[in-house]
């Protein structure tokens, strides 16, 4: 009977022993888990720091821009045109700046409407048509217009439609506007 006895102590010590063992290697595995996660997190906050930066930069500049603005009171250094016809042929050769074939533009040329007391607004229709050979790029409409606003700052884009087919530009239609104070 001693010995059932003492075998039954031996079984009892080899099974405390397999629970403290999965208990201890649970243990590890979660220490692994939680370092993982933790590696993972410490990427998302670097990466999350490193856009709070470049915002930063790029609201310092967006200021800086602005502060200018305001010394100069707002205003650029062009000077809106006397003679309204110039501005055709000027939209004609930005756009063939900003590699848009010259077949593939068309300058409707200025309308005058009277909508404000006081002020006159002229407007262009700009349509640039794509063609099967010679496709329109989004980058191409972008650099267009950026340029016209940039190195005239009183004309405006006021309509802009787009029309598109499976990532292809097919055509852009463009209204330019200006809006003169009367004398």
């Amino acid at each position: 009977m001693r010995k059932d006895e003492g075998e039954k102590k031996k079984g009892g010590s080899r099974g405390v022993f397999i629970v403290l063992v999965s208990l201890v290697l649970g243990f590890a595995g979660g220490v692994v888990w939680l370092n993982g996660e933790v590696a993972g997190a410490e990427e998302v906050l670097e990466q999350s720091q490193q856009d709070y930066d470049q915002m930063k930069r790029w609201q310092r500049s967006i200021l800086k821009i602005r502060a200018e603005q305001k010394k100069s009171g707002g205003r650029s250094n062009v000077k809106p045109p006397d003679d309204i016809n110039g501005i055709q042929g000027y939209l004609s050769s930005k756009a063939i700046q900003s590699k848009i074939s010259s077949k593939m533009i068309e300058t409707r040329s200025w309308e005058k409407s009277t909508t404000l007391k006081g002020w006159t607004e002229y407007y262009w229709s700009v349509r640039i048509t794509g063609k099967k050979d010679d496709l329109l790029s989004r980058a191409s409409i972008v650099k267009f217009l950026q340029r016209v606003e940039h190195e005239r700052p009183y004309l405006k884009v006021k309509n802009l439609i787009v029309d598109y087919k499976e990532g292809d530009i097919l055509k852009a239609s463009i209204v330019i506007s200006y809006l003169k104070k009367d004398s």
